[in-house]
């Protein structure tokens, strides 16, 4: 992935907190057509991702509205945390994508790749 390709993911995949109570947050991307275009067949990374980070119970992805909505235990993580962790992932897919094909590699190849940059940052949050 090129230096043009990598600051497009990241502005692609910012998201906007579009509702926050305690223990539910819901997340949205503008570009969700775009992302639904390109990767559609990538779209539940968006959640699979989440529940990685420590005091996330549960994320859902609508991909018809593309709303990501996360379940957390707000005594062990926040809002401010699961938008700096969900950059976390982004940054651990861009490296991943230089040893992994993020359309063409098996599911399992492409988390464990994922995992390998994302994890070691869990004890950050």
């Amino acid at each position: 992935m090129n230096f043009i390709e990598k600051s497009l993911v990241r502005k692609v995949l910012k998201p906007q907190v579009t509702s926050s109570t305690d223990g539910h947050c819901e997340l949205r991307f503008a570009s969700f057509p775009l992302i639904k275009q390109h990767a559609g067949n990538q779209l539940h990374y968006l959640a699979d991702v989440m529940v990685y980070l420590p005091g996330v119970e549960n994320a859902e992805l609508d991909e018809s509205t593309g709303a990501l909505s996360i379940r957390y235990d707000n005594s062990r993580t926040d809002v401010k945390r699961i938008l700096k962790w969900f950059d976390s992932a982004v940054e651990s897919g861009i490296k991943a994508s230089d040893e992994v094909s993020l359309t063409s590699d098996p599911p399992d190849k492409i988390v464990a790749a994922i995992k390998k940059y994302l994890l070691p940052t869990a004890s950050e949050y």
